[in-house]
Order: C-alpha cells, then sequence, then structure tokens
C-alpha cells in the first residue's frame, strides 16, 4: 500500500511542478482560446452580419474591457502591467501603457508600433489590445506576424474600427502619425 502513496504523492508533485512551470502558457493558451471567441462574436469577417451587429459588437468589445478609461488604467495598472509584460519587455509595455488616450467613449488611440517591433502575432496583439477593448481594430495594423489561422483570420477582419497612421486629435478628429492607432472612439 505504501508504494501506491508514494506514487499518488509523486504524481501530485509532477503535476504541480508542471502545472507551475506552464502557467504562463497556460494563460497565454486560455487567453487565445477566449480571444478567438471574442474575436468570433465581436468582427464581422468579410462582409458578413449588417452594420448595426458590427456597431453593437464593437460596443459589446469596449464595454467589456477590463480598461475603459484612464482612472481604470490607475486602478489596474499592476494587473494591465503584469498581462502585457506576457508579451513585451518592460521598458515596452510602459511605453505602450503611456501611449493610450481615452475619452468618455474609451480608448481613442495607442502606438502599434510597439507591437510590432516586438514581433508579435495578430494574436498575441488581439490579447493585449482586448485589455482596452480595442480588440476590433487588430485588424488594420500592418506588420504584425501571421503564424497560424487565428492570426490570418484577424488579419482580415475587423477592419472600420480604428485607422492606421493617425491618433486621436481631438473629438472626432484624427491626424496623422505613423505608429499609431485611431480608435472609432475618437
Amino acid at each position: 500500500m505504501q508504494p501506491v502513496l508514494e506514487h499518488f504523492y509523486l504524481s501530485a508533485g509532477l503535476i504541480t511542478w508542471r502545472l507551475a512551470v506552464m502557467h504562463k502558457y497556460l494563460v497565454i493558451v486560455l487567453a487565445l482560446a477566449l480571444s478567438q471567441q471574442a474575436f468570433s462574436q465581436s468582427c464581422i469577417i468579410q462582409g458578413e452580419g449588417d452594420a448595426e451587429s458590427a456597431a453593437l459588437s464593437l460596443e459589446a468589445g469596449y464595454r467589456s474591457a477590463l480598461v475603459q478609461s484612464e482612472q481604470d488604467l490607475r486602478q489596474n495598472r499592476k494587473l494591465t502591467m503584469e498581462r502585457l509584460l506576457e508579451f513585451l519587455p518592460k521598458k515596452d509595455a510602459s511605453l505602450f501603457l503611456t501611449s493610450l488616450t481615452f475619452n468618455e467613449n474609451g480608448l481613442t488611440g495607442y502606438r502599434y508600433d510597439i507591437l510590432v517591433k516586438n514581433g508579435l502575432s495578430y494574436s498575441e496583439a488581439y490579447s493585449i489590445l482586448s485589455l482596452f477593448g480595442a480588440q476590433s481594430t487588430t485588424g488594420v495594423i500592418s506588420g504584425l506576424e501571421k503564424i497560424d489561422e487565428l492570426d490570418y483570420s484577424i488579419s482580415s477582419g475587423c477592419d472600420g474600427s480604428g485607422w492606421e497612421k493617425y491618433y486621436c486629435h481631438s473629438r472626432a478628429t484624427c491626424r496623422t502619425r505613423s505608429g499609431s492607432i485611431c480608435t472609432s472612439n475618437c
């Protein structure tokens, strides 16, 4: 009977160790799985659906975001930074956070060049942008990596909710700036 218990403890310890080592990867896989589900619900791909359902999907994405305002960013900065550090070095994660601009409707702009220079895939950028309700802007970013089918799907969808190489200058006014995205919240 004792060898069975030792085997059980050894197996439980090995499982615990493997889970601890793979925690980061499990979080990423779970985030991507949820992102894929959210992507299929929040993006209109290749002309499926109508303008009203697209607007409702965008609104749902913004409302379900962890960070919807500067106040949310201050309150959730530690958690937001932890999530960004899964994909970006600390310096670039900080730069990305300082590039975010908000108004009463949510995120109005961000620097996408930081995501591109770090070699992120579309699905990784989507995971980051979903923190701010801007996942629907992922498809307008050029230069992200296409690694798998999900990346190809994201890269071809969600157009129209953001404008590449623009920033939100003032309410309903996007101006040219390389490396930035102006969202439809502007």
